[in-house]
């Protein structure tokens, strides 16, 4: 059978929002989308046809006013702020990850490392990026882009580059993606402006991660004690006796 047709499980109920699994249990009978405020009802799981299953959603009860790609985006931008602020408040990491274009190593940040506080849809006059972070002192730090059908516009990107900020781009394309923005410990996105390597110094270039093993021994030959510093040693671990282990840096 193939995979669920991706609907949108999440309505308001009195602005609380509320999944398909707890409207289902309950059957209250307010549900209104967020989008264009209209009442929606509740559509149990069915086949479409032998080969199509439909999950549990909600639907509007009339003609739609707005697209599931619209609720996409918007339940993107609203379960993510309310997981920073919660965050915030509970003085916790919102950690992320991401593949780096730059340097093609794997990177981690933390949303609330320096921002304080989270703004959605925010007018700097040349662009409106989706979720702006902002540290204490209203300093922009971090633009989020909800990645639904097209990549951030040119006027966003000119405009981080401009201002050294960084910009974090989410593709979201069905609810497991808004599950893991709710949910997910360490949250992987799609693409990060920002190399945390060092640049090199000749070419500006950022300078790949590497690991250099030091550790004491003797000539095999002589038995004198050495010492002896090597870069990817097969065979020995950050367990080494009498080592060390130290992050370096090589060019591409």
């Amino acid at each position: 059978m193939q995979s669920s047709i991706p609907k949108i499980p999440y309505a308001l109920l009195n602005d609380e929002v509320v999944d398909i699994s707890r409207a289902l249990n309950e059957r209250a009978k307010n549900y209104h989308c967020p989008m264009c405020n209209e009442v929606l009802i509740l559509r149990k799981e069915h086949l479409r046809s032998r080969t199509i299953k439909v999950k549990a959603h909600f639907a509007h009860r009339s003609e739609p006013q707005c697209s599931s790609e619209s609720q996409l985006h918007y339940w993107a931008k609203r379960f993510f702020k309310e997981r920073f602020e919660v965050s915030i408040s509970n003085a916790v990491k919102f950690y992320f990850k991401w593949e780096c274009e730059q340097c093609f190593d794997e990177h981690n940040g933390n949303f609330c490392k320096e921002a304080t506080e989270t703004v959605l849809e925010k007018d700097f006059g040349e662009c409106r990026p989706d979720i702006c972070l902002i540290d204490k002192e209203g300093k922009p730090r971090i633009f989020v882009e909800i990645v639904v059908s097209h990549a951030p516009e040119d006027n966003v990107i000119e405009y981080v580059q401009a201002n050294d900020i960084a910009l974090v781009e989410m593709i979201i394309e069905n609810e497991d993606d808004l599950e893991e923005i709710r949910h997910s410990n360490v949250l992987m996105v799609a693409k990060v402006n920002k190399c945390k390597n060092p640049p090199c110094r000749i070419c500006d270039k950022p300078m790949k991660q590497e690991i250099l093993y030091i550790f004491d021994t003797e000539c095999w030959r002589c038995r004198m004690p050495i010492t002896i510093a090597q870069l990817k040693v097969s065979g020995y671990s950050e367990s080494v006796e009498n080592g060390s282990i130290l992050i370096c840096y090589s060019h591409f």
